[in-house]
């Protein structure tokens, strides 16, 4: 396991600004806990999966509460064929992640 922030250090050394994670719930959920992302990209095709024991896109301890989730700004609405792609911002993310995860 790498130190994200060590990782996202040595890319700004290479003058690497912009890293796309595609990436489980694991890795989603540590870096919005530490404060580290502030795009997100969500894909949405017409089928169902789920369950009790099925991954899920935001692991580790994520947010419990809708009053605490994380605003995204809309920024973007695409359609490919059957499939949905949403592009979004996600403001002052840091603080509010460590805030609301501390509480929690």
């Amino acid at each position: 396991k790498l130190p994200l922030e060590e990782v996202l250090r040595v890319l700004g050394e290479m003058e690497i600004t912009t890293l796309l994670v595609e990436g489980g719930g694991e890795i989603n959920g540590s870096l919005i806990e530490k404060g580290l992302i502030d795009k997100v990209y969500w894909f949405i095709a017409p089928k169902i999966v789920g369950g009790r024991e099925s991954p899920t896109p935001v692991g580790g301890r994520g947010i419990l509460h809708l009053k605490d989730a994380l605003p995204v700004n809309l920024m973007e609405i695409q359609r490919f064929d059957e499939d949905i792609a949403i592009t979004g911002y996600i403001g002052g993310l840091r603080t509010e992640v460590r805030g609301r995860i501390s509480e929690g």
